[in-house]
């Protein structure tokens, strides 16, 4: 819990999630699904990155995805996927009598999370002015949301860390769920 005490942080799982996956994919179909999973999540969503590169043996892209809530006026939770697809060659094939535009090669998609308490710094005797409100500021934290032992860290991690764990394992299940991928 040491990342805790710095900056009043937690991630979801500890590691981001990796998804690796090789084969035919329909790529347009896989952004679509997470910005849907974004927007049905209520999360403000941003595209901070988006980078295409053709070669020869196939094009190249990278792109970011962000988005973050308001639990509470406490709690903020944040959600980033950066995915990385090489090899990529667009392909027609046929799908149940129809013919769809698919594409072939390797992709990779990081889901990485966060949760931020006292997102506002209330709590954060620095921001005060009055050394006796900084003083009582600093005797609330103390008291509140030390982890595991503070009154309220049990309601924050439930409120928190347990709902962005929700998240992430969503979205990861409806991209495995799209790539078809058999390992769940």
């Amino acid at each position: 819990m040491g990342d805790y005490a710095k900056n009043n942080t937690l991630s979801a799982f500890g590691d981001p999630l990796i998804i690796r996956y090789r084969g035919l994919y329909d790529y347009d179909g896989l952004l679509s699904l997470i910005r849907g999973y974004f927007a049905e999540q209520e999360l403000f969503t941003q595209e901070p990155k988006f980078k295409f590169k053709q070669g020869g043996g196939g094009a190249e892209a990278d792109f970011r995805i962000e988005g973050e809530r308001l639990i509470s006026s406490y709690i903020k939770v944040y959600l980033k996927v950066d995915g990385h697809a090489w090899d990529v060659k667009r392909k027609t094939v046929e799908i149940d009598g129809e013919k769809k535009v698919m594409t072939e090669g390797k992709i990779q998609l990081i889901l990485a999370s966060k949760v931020f308490f006292d997102y506002r710094e209330e709590f954060n005797s620095e921001n005060s002015k009055n050394k006796a409100n900084a003083a009582l500021k600093k005797f609330m934290k103390s008291r509140l949301d030390v982890p595991y032992t503070g009154m309220r860290f049990a309601e924050n991690y439930v409120d928190g860390r347990v709902f962005l764990r929700g998240l992430v394992n969503g979205l990861d299940k409806a991209i495995k769920e799209h790539l078809r991928m058999e390992c769940y």
